[in-house]
């Protein structure tokens, strides 16, 4: 994860599984960590901003592991 540039570039990388969410959890992401069990985390671009474009997406903030399965 850290020597990715954007979160695009991670997100083709198996078996990461990155995808955005919904509902509830609109505006983050989920990588796969082990069965049911995702990280989730919310993008930001390099002006510090919350962003959902993988391209755009410089860093991260883990918000928390969960099985919401």
């Amino acid at each position: 994860m850290e020597q990715a540039e954007n979160l695009y570039q991670l997100s083709q990388y198996p078996p990461a599984g990155l995808h955005e969410l919904k509902g509830k959890y609109a505006g983050l992401f989920a990588v796969n960590l082990t069965g049911n069990w995702r990280l989730i985390i919310r993008g930001y671009d390099e002006s510090g901003n919350s962003s959902t474009q993988l391209d755009a997406v410089r860093s991260v903030a883990v918000i928390e592991v969960i099985d919401y399965h």
